[in-house]
């Protein structure tokens, strides 16, 4: 009986020192809102260059913009020390999810009445370029599209159902592990509005890395821009 013993003990130990919901989290990104963001604005988007242009290079390893052709051009903020929940109320702007870089993703969360909008114009196979603190330019293909129902919708441990298996329910830790939790990957994530309810379901973008285009940009500073058609980096001047 002894290893079971200690096997018990270390799981005490283990559950003690990890925070309550440290690993099942799913923030609420739903917001009531009187006036939701302009969509037309997406006509008058930056280019990639001018985009990154704008976007100083800075000490420390972080994340400072997102773009996507056609769709959006963010900022990115930080999320306080110890707030999981919080997500930026400005507009052009989206947050990094601090539990997600624990597991190696990349979690980014906005509202869906302000810039979490723009990510219901995303498909599978777009291009996600990440531009980090440093300069440095990423680019990710966008592989998958999860869609789920909040059970109660303003809890971040809320049950979820998974909009494309109506009988699958699973908890917010197994919806943090099969999205954030995967490692590697980029996340979006916003919340879904049905029937007067901003937060009635979450939204889940997934992408993966482009390593061909990870390998020709390596060390490359911006501004630069990259032809995804025959993977050719053409340096701005």
């Amino acid at each position: 009986m002894k290893p079971f013993r200690h096997l018990f003990l270390l799981l005490s130990i283990f559950s003690f020192l990890i925070p309550h919901g440290l690993f099942r989290q799913i923030p609420v990104t739903g917001l009531n809102s009187g006036s939701k963001s302009d969509k037309s604005q997406v006509e008058n988007l930056p280019s990639l260059q001018e985009f990154a242009s704008k976007i100083k290079p800075q000490s420390g390893e972080f994340i400072r913009g997102i773009y996507v052709k056609d769709v959006l051009a963010n900022e990115i903020v930080q999320q306080p020390p110890g707030n999981p929940g919080y997500i930026s109320r400005e507009v052009d702007t989206v947050t990094q999810f601090g539990l997600a870089s624990q597991f190696g993703t990349i979690g980014l969360l906005a509202h869906n009445s302000i810039a979490g909008i723009a990510f219901f114009n995303i498909v599978a196979g777009d291009i996600i370029y990440l531009i980090q603190s440093t300069g440095e330019l990423k680019a990710y293909s966008v592989s998958e599209i999860q869609r789920y129902q909040a059970l109660i919708p303003t809890s971040q441990y809320s049950d979820f159902v998974n909009l494309n298996d109506p009988q699958s329910v699973i908890s917010a830790q197994t919806l943090f592990l099969r999205t954030y939790g995967r490692g590697g990957v980029l996340v979006l994530q916003t919340c879904i509005e049905e029937a007067g309810e901003s937060s009635w379901g979450r939204l889940f973008i997934i992408a993966e890395p482009l390593p061909m285009v990870a390998n020709l940009i390596r060390n490359m500073k911006i501004p630069a821009v990259i032809s995804l058609h025959n993977f050719d980096v053409v340096q701005i001047n």
